[in-house]
């Protein structure tokens, strides 16, 4: 197989809502997105007269997804928008488009969700980069569909 030339450089579009259909685009206040999770379960069981398993596959496991926030006091961009979704216990979404969210691209839509982990800002004295703060927020699954 060939080498691919039609790679994808990470300038995403990350967007926040709290109801799943009025987005805020966050991402002039985050620095990345990240996916984990959503293996699916499996088991096994070995019969007497063979090396090999039979099989079974379960339930999938829920997404975390993981964003790293600059931490600011500006209403409106992400550390106050998920701070007060963690503060208040109240439904979260994320959407996030790798290539920048023009017609056309890709894009991932995660299910209701909440913020699950938010923890408050913290850093050493004589570091002077900008303070971050990773949020997560769990959800049950992550959905791809194009921008249209």
């Amino acid at each position: 197989m060939a080498q691919t030339t039609t790679n994808i450089n990470w300038n995403a579009k990350l967007e926040f809502s709290s109801n799943g259909s009025a987005w805020t685009e966050i991402s002039g206040s985050t620095t990345n997105v990240e996916d984990s999770g959503g293996e699916i379960d499996s088991s096994q069981i070995y019969t007497n007269n063979t090396s090999t398993p039979i099989t079974g596959y379960g339930k999938k496991a829920e997404h975390k997804i993981t964003v790293n926030t600059v931490y600011t006091k500006t209403a409106g961009e992400a550390w106050a928008l998920l701070k007060a979704a963690y503060d208040n216990e109240t439904d979260a979404y994320f959407r996030w488009s790798p290539a920048g969210g023009a017609i056309g691209d890709k894009r991932y839509t995660t299910a209701k969700g909440r913020i699950t982990n938010l923890p408050n800002p913290s850093g050493a004295q004589e570091d002077n980069t900008p303070v971050q703060v990773t949020a997560e927020l769990t959800t049950p699954s992550v959905a791809e569909d194009t921008v249209t």
